[in-house]
């Protein structure tokens, strides 16, 4: 991170008191670690492709490996009072 970055991210109360430190978004009272496009694999927990929500597991390898950012369902997404059901095994995660 650039010190402008870093300078505008404290701004934004978005830095912590090391200017190496990443910028981070709150998530309903959780700090979710964001960053600029990278979402770490064991993160994902399913998709949401046009209206079906697929859960990671029924998620074919080509489903995930052309996945746009926006279609990623990750753990702190879920983990709100919204519940999610999975289309084709309609199990919750």
């Amino acid at each position: 991170m650039s010190q402008q970055e870093y300078s505008r991210a404290r701004v934004l109360g978005q830095a912590s008191c090391d200017p190496g430190a990443r910028p981070f978004k709150e998530t309903q009272g959780r700090k979710e670690v964001r960053h600029m496009g990278i979402i770490k694999e064991d993160g994902i927990v399913g998709f949401l492709f046009g209206s079906e929500v697929v859960c990671a597991d029924c998620a074919t390898q080509e489903e995930d490996s052309n996945a746009a950012e926006i279609e990623i369902l990750t753990e702190g997404m879920t983990a709100g009072d919204d519940r999610y059901f999975c289309d084709r095994c309609k199990k919750q995660f």
